[in-house]
C-alpha cells in the first residue's frame, strides 16, 4: 500500500475512533462535523482493496459502516418528526440535507427498473426504510404514481405519523417486525 493510501486509512480509522467515542450518534454538531469530514476523506477515489487490509483495520471498517447505518436512521428519524411537524411535509423534503441524492439515485432506481420491466409494476414492496423512507417517497412521487407501496422496517420508529400525511395522496402499507422475518 503506498503513502497516500496508508494516510487514507489512518485519517478513516481516527475518525472511527471519535466517531465510537461519542455518547450519540443522533444529530448534533459534533456528530454532523464528524461524519462531514468521514464523507469528505472518503469521497475521492482510492485503489485501496479493502479485502487486503488488516484484520484490525477490516473490523474498525465493519463496526463503522454499522455506525454510519446507526446515525444514518437518527438521522432519518429527526428529520422525519421536522417533516412531520409540517402541514404539508411533501413541501418541505428539501430541509433533508441529503434530498438531493435521493432525487439522483430515485431516477437510477427508476431507469434500471424500467430497463427490465415491460409496464409499470401496481405494487413495490422497501424492506428497510427506516423512518423517513425518501426513495419510496421520490419513486412514488414523480416516477411510479400509480405504483401501491408497501413499506416495511425492522422497528417501530415514527413511521406511522408520516405516512398519515402520504395516505391520502399515495398508498403506503407498513408492517414493523421487532425481529427480522424469517
Amino acid at each position: 500500500m503506498g503513502c497516500q493510501e496508508e494516510l487514507l486509512v489512518e485519517k478513516v480509522c481516527e475518525l472511527y475512533e471519535k466517531i465510537s467515542s461519542l455518547e450519540s450518534l443522533k444529530p448534533s454538531k459534533d456528530v454532523n462535523m464528524l461524519f462531514t469530514q468521514l464523507v469528505l476523506t472518503c469521497m475521492p477515489p482510492s485503489p485501496i482493496d479493502v479485502t487486503k487490509l488488516c484484520k484490525k483495520v477490516q473490523d474498525i471498517r465493519s463496526k463503522l459502516i454499522r455506525l454510519c447505518g446507526e446515525a444514518e436512521g437518527l438521522l432519518e428519524s429527526h428529520f422525519s418528526a421536522i417533516l412531520g411537524s409540517y402541514e404539508n411535509p411533501l413541501d418541505h423534503l428539501n430541509l433533508f440535507p441529503y434530498y438531493s441524492n435521493y432525487i439522483k439515485l430515485s431516477l437510477l432506481e427508476f431507469t434500471i427498473l424500467s430497463q427490465h420491466c415491460t409496464h409499470v409494476p401496481s405494487r413495490v414492496a422497501f424492506v428497510g426504510s427506516g423512518p423517513l423512507p425518501l426513495t419510496s417517497i421520490v419513486l412514488a412521487s414523480y416516477h411510479l404514481t400509480t405504483t401501491s407501496f408497501i413499506i416495511m422496517t425492522l422497528t417501530h420508529q415514527p413511521i406511522p405519523r408520516l405516512f398519515a400525511w402520504f395516505h391520502p395522496i399515495l398508498t403506503f402499507q407498513t408492517a414493523c417486525f421487532s425481529t427480522p422475518p424469517i
